[in-house]
């Protein structure tokens, strides 16, 4: 039986282990056939696979089951390839075939335009968005910040306030303003690396100084 990609994505974020197999059953193929053109190297375009499945993983909480995933998906891929692309030293767009430049998020099959419509362009910033925070969350578990963790998820998808989250966690106001200001900042810097202004997301503008907001 076919599921749908929303039904998939549904099922993993309740730790459905098969339907994450189904998932990448489905997507791992052209993703790889994607990243092989593109990069001209085996096992760099594995790794970049496996870090946009990874971003998948660590953003599937925060995303909205209203959202493409295929084009999610392609979009999280681009970016990775194109940092690959940089750390290698080569220029993204001198580097791909100029055919190829201009990236059909669908590998093929029917996409959006290249002269995006503007609902378009905020499902592509949502999905960068979702990108940079699967980013700085890893980031987080990589190194144990499990504090940081908890404080965000209750800011940003609880949308609690600074003292409701200290009360629950049983810290101080302003460790959880300190917290808040530092990862609302590196968003923007994750952000501006995936060449997007910042600034079309006013809730993420961190504060003027560290101390607590209401």
């Amino acid at each position: 039986m076919q599921f749908s990609d929303r039904w998939l994505l549904e099922q993993i974020r309740q730790g459905d282990a098969q339907a994450w197999s189904q998932l990448l059953a489905r997507y791992e193929g052209r993703l790889l056939a994607c990243a092989r053109r593109r990069l001209r190297d085996p096992e760099a375009a594995r790794d970049v696979v496996q870090e946009t499945f990874l971003a998948l993983h660590h953003a599937a909480p925060y995303l909205s089951t209203s959202w493409d995933l295929q084009t999610f998906l392609f979009s999280v891929l681009r970016n990775k390839v194109i940092d690959q692309l940089r750390r290698q030293g080569r220029h993204p767009l001198q580097q791909l075939p100029e055919e190829m430049s201009e990236w059909n998020l669908s590998a093929g099959s029917s996409g959006p335009s290249t002269h995006l419509r503007s609902q378009e362009r905020r499902e592509m910033e949502a999905r960068a968005l979702a990108d940079a925070l699967a980013e700085l969350v890893a980031d987080w578990k990589r190194r144990g910040e499990y504090e940081k963790l908890k404080v965000m998820e209750l800011l940003l998808v609880k949308g609690w306030r600074n003292r409701q989250v200290a009360d629950a966690l049983g810290i101080e106001p302003q460790r959880v303003a300190n917290i808040r200001f530092a990862a609302l900042t590196r968003l923007q810097q994750l952000l501006r690396h995936r060449q997007l202004n910042p600034d079309i997301f006013p809730e993420l503008q961190p504060p003027n100084s560290f101390e607590d907001t209401p």
